[in-house]
């Protein structure tokens, strides 16, 4: 069977999308922390980048929902609670970034199912199997292993630890609740991106008056080599969401829940190549268990799919 049989060339259009933006958006947000200006100030507005980026998340989906006709009329009332999840976990996940390093947060987000689980277990009495127990304690095990050998002092801090975990809780709010929308309105991808961006617009609008105000504007404009990293940023932010969606439309959950999964890893290898940071071999060991607590999830990811399929496809008969 030859590969074109098995790989279509538009899936490896959408793959290699989601790869190459993610990876040069995970290189240009490190980039921006990172920063600072002729005075030492390190850039830490938040709230002004994250309204950046949602203004390109939002025009990029208002261009794609325009061409794919996407024009049935959506209440946006109904997109509340999945914009307030989704606008939590990137504000979260931005925010730790000003105490912990980057390869940190990239694996600790890959660890969405893992509070997830922990309240389902806790409070809703949801069982779980073996393999699923073992992903988590994989996947924690390596965290604590990667910030246990921690040399940078407090650039780990257990502060954002503790954002990151609020953000894998927004995250895994965050699917459940557009799908319902997507159920209960008929939404396109590109209606629900426009309308969660719309409402994470107006959050940040207020939170920019209470907390940046216009001091992120003008270190952006006082940066002139912070500028074109921001636009970029921004513009990868905006054509990633699309891949995603893309994906998802045309080749379903697995497949991009494979892509999604494996990218993080290289975009903590490229922030390692390009940033130079140097991992102990216990680091290395971390990135190990989380690399076999993901292996576990995606394993059982494909085993539901499988089975999913044969009991289909034995009602067909």
């Amino acid at each position: 069977m030859a590969i074109q049989d098995v790989v279509e060339p538009a899936m490896v259009v959408g793959v290699s999308g989601i790869y190459g933006s993610y990876l040069l958006y995970g290189i240009l947000q490190e980039g921006i922390y990172k920063h600072a200006n002729e005075g030492g100030d390190k850039f830490t507005f938040t709230w002004t980048l994250l309204l950046l980026q949602c203004l390109a998340n939002l025009a990029g989906a208002t261009i794609c929902a325009y061409f794919s006709k996407s024009v049935p009329p959506v209440p946006a009332t109904g997109f509340v609670v999945p914009a307030t999840t989704y606008i939590l976990a990137m504000l979260t996940s931005n925010e730790a970034l000003r105490y912990v390093s980057f390869p940190i947060q990239v694996l600790a987000k890959s660890c969405k199912m893992v509070p997830v689980m922990i309240i389902k277990a806790l409070f809703f009495n949801q069982k779980y199997s073996l393999r699923e127990y073992l992903m988590v304690l994989s996947v924690t095990a390596g965290i604590v292993i990667f910030r246990m050998k921690d040399k940078s002092g407090a650039e780990n801090s257990w502060y954002g630890i503790m954002l990151l975990v609020v953000s894998l809780i927004a995250d895994g709010l965050t699917g459940p609740n557009q799908d319902e929308c997507k159920r209960k309105y008929s939404a396109s991808s590109h209606q629900i991106m426009f309308y969660c961006n719309l409402w994470a617009l107006a959050y940040l609008a207020a939170g920019l008056v209470m907390y940046d105000g216009t001091a992120g504007f003008t270190y952006i404009l006082d940066s002139p080599t912070l500028l074109p990293q921001i636009f970029l940023f921004c513009a990868a932010s905006a054509l990633g969401q699309n891949f995603i969606f893309y994906v998802l439309h045309s080749y379903g959950a697995l497949v991009l829940a494979t892509v999604t999964t494996t990218r993080k890893f290289f975009t903590v290898f490229a922030s390692i190549v390009y940033y130079g940071h140097v991992l102990s071999s216990q680091q290395w060991v971390g990135v190990g268990f989380v690399t076999v607590g993901l292996g576990l999830e995606l394993y059982g990811k494909f085993s539901r799919h499988s089975s999913s399929s044969k009991a289909k496809a034995k009602l067909s008969e």
